[in-house]
């Protein structure tokens, strides 16, 4: 069982709320975050995005013991479109400003997982535990990164008093977003 405060680690759905047969491990030190629910067979991997402004980080770890199976980071292409998340904010107001930016980033990301799942496949074959299936992605940035990234519009954020038009920590079907060609199963 995890904690009833919410600290917005993905684990709840944004609201602090229990989840049973949940195991947890940290890392105090490096600030380590890993989810490793009970019954998930030695190949399901689990994915998790940071969408910074400047790039974006990628982690692959395996569900059943919480190994890490891989880590990198890309540049994120929407610099193309700005700097800064203010400049990305007015890009978004553009015309297809918004659709612009919800595709490179989306793009980028699902390239990264096509990478991430190529080297976790190669890792669970060294260890003989079968062929990698991807079951869950969990995707962090700050509000305008989350928003671009769900193709939320963001002008909301442009004046006062800064509020965003949706709010997070909610669960999105994956192949919703990239298709069905990573998913075994469910994913979300």
């Amino acid at each position: 069982m995890i904690c009833r405060r919410c600290t917005h680690c993905g684990l709840c759905p944004g609201d602090g709320s229990v989840k049973e047969g949940l195991i947890v491990q940290t890392e105090s030190r490096n600030a380590d975050l890993v989810l490793c629910p009970d019954g998930f067979a030695g190949n399901a991997v689990g994915l998790a995005f940071d969408i910074g402004t400047t790039t974006v980080a990628c982690r692959a770890y395996s569900l059943s013991d919480g190994m890490l199976l891989c880590s990198f980071g890309e540049k994120n292409p929407q610099v193309a479109y700005g700097n800064d998340v203010i400049t990305r904010i007015s890009f978004s107001m553009k015309t297809d400003g918004l659709k612009e930016l919800n595709s490179a980033i989306v793009t980028c990301v699902r390239e990264m997982i096509s990478r991430a799942m190529l080297v976790s496949q190669g890792i669970l074959a060294e260890k003989r535990r079968g062929r990698a299936e991807l079951k869950k992605i969990v995707v962090a940035g700050n509000t305008v990164m989350e928003s671009l990234f769900n193709g939320t519009s963001v002008s909301s954020l442009a004046c006062y008093p800064f509020i965003p038009e949706s709010k997070f920590g909610v669960e999105i079907d994956a192949e919703k977003i990239f298709g069905s060609e990573f998913f075994a199963g469910s994913c979300k």
